[in-house]
Formats: structure tokens, sequence, C-alpha cells
């Protein structure tokens, strides 16, 4: 619903394409509390890998995203 681009799944992680350097982004969610992985190794320097969790630590990772880049 921020209107990013992800790489279709059925795991249970996603990967989407952050909005700046992949590095950058988990380091701004780490404040907020929230882990992400960027994904340089693939180089995919734009991108991260976000787990699924619970709905509620689904929901804190959207309120971070969104407070920071929304």
């Amino acid at each position: 619903s921020l209107g990013g681009e992800a790489v279709p799944s059925e795991g249970n992680f996603i990967c989407f394409k952050a909005p700046k350097r992949g590095e950058e982004f988990c380091q701004d969610l780490l404040k907020e509390g929230v882990v992400l992985r960027p994904l340089l190794n693939y180089e995919m320097p734009e991108w991260v890998r976000l787990s699924i969790g619970t709905s509620d630590e689904m929901d804190q990772t959207y309120q971070a995203i969104k407070k920071i880049y929304g």
C-alpha cells in the first residue's frame, strides 16, 4: 500500500525495493526496532528482505516504514 516494487513470493518472506540503498534503509528501520536484511550479496543494493512475522510485528514494521518514508 506504500507503492513499492516487490518480487512475487510464496515463502515466509518478501523482497522489495527500498526508497534508498538497502543498507541505509535497514539502518533507519533498526532505529525503530525493525530488522530487515539488505540484499547486497545478490547484487541488489536497493532491495531488502522482510521475513513475515506475527500480525503485531508486521503492523510495527508497516508503521515504522510509513513513519520514516510514507
